[in-house]
């Protein structure tokens, strides 16, 4: 397989060619372009969707949901990946393709066409082997395979307070996108202790499914507001009461602690075959 970029160099009289490998092609995504294209988003788990989706149309930034992950997206990701390597590869390989090939489907755009009007943007950084150093890459050989080549996938450093961006870029990784982004995530992890804690206490089923909904729904409309950080405190406030009124039993519940990979213990689904709404339906308090 040739890859984008790569190129000979023959040294000395009579010497077959040396072949330099090089990075798949990642055009940078320039703010002369921000206004036709769409990112696609995916965050692990759709709270966490939900809450940046909330700030990104804030900041007018066109965006796409990716949505949960399913069976259906490690098969593919499988198909067009390095064996061997952790489940979030292939997962998010796999929705990311089916994904695009769907926009195909809709549109009736080229490749060429979904390539220029659609980018990915996701954290990178070090970590082990298969971890985000090695998924860009994994990324861009399947997208090119498929394809798609010249797919934009932009990256930013995992440590919000590390992050970079060219002054021309149509992302701006500064200070109002840090705290945002660092908000909607543990906006995100703080609703989801109280859904865990209370479910596993319900008196009447379904009533912290409710409780829930409402809270993600005062959340979401307040973080789009340009005053959120003057209106979130008494939001959150009415969020606590509303799960302090789910009505409880008195008992004492198993703490059940996921542990593992970005997956395994931060996602829904199919992704770690539901192993925490399996608990909370057992009556365990999943920490």
């Amino acid at each position: 397989m040739k890859a984008n970029g790569e190129r000979a160099e023959t040294k000395g009289r009579g010497r077959a060619a040396v072949r330099h490998w090089a990075h798949y092609a990642n055009p940078p995504w320039k703010a002369k372009d921000r206004d036709r294209v769409t990112v696609l988003l995916s965050v692990v788990e759709p709270r966490k969707n939900l809450f940046v989706s909330a700030f990104l149309k804030r900041l007018g930034i066109n965006h796409l949901d990716l949505g949960n992950f399913d069976h259906e997206d490690m098969m593919v990701g499988r198909q067009y990946c390095a064996p061997n390597l952790c489940n979030p590869v292939y997962f998010m390989t796999g929705r990311i393709l089916r994904t695009l090939d769907g926009i195909r489907s809709r549109t009736g755009w080229s490749k060429a066409e979904v390539v220029d009007r659609y980018v990915f943007v996701c954290p990178s950084g070090p970590c082990s082997p298969c971890r985000y150093g090695r998924y860009t890459e994994e990324y861009l050989r399947a997208l090119n395979d498929a394809g798609y080549e010249g797919f934009r996938i932009i990256t930013f450093s995992s440590d919000v307070f590390d992050m970079e961006s060219a002054e021309d870029d149509a992302i701006q990784f500064d200070f109002q996108f840090r705290i945002n982004l660092l908000a909607a995530l543990v906006l995100a992890d703080a609703v989801q202790t109280r859904e865990m804690e209370t479910r596993a206490r319900e008196a009447e089923a379904g009533s912290t499914r409710a409780a829930v909904d409402r809270a993600e729904r005062m959340i979401v409309e307040t973080f789009r507001s340009r005053a959120w950080p003057l209106r979130m405190p008494g939001t959150l406030r009415e969020v606590g009461r509303i799960f302090d009124e789910v009505p409880r039993r008195e008992a004492d519940v198993p703490r059940v602690f996921i542990t593992g990979e970005i997956f395994a213990n931060n996602s829904t689904g199919d992704t770690n075959y539901h192993l925490r709404e399996f608990c909370m339906g057992q009556g365990f308090e999943v920490v």
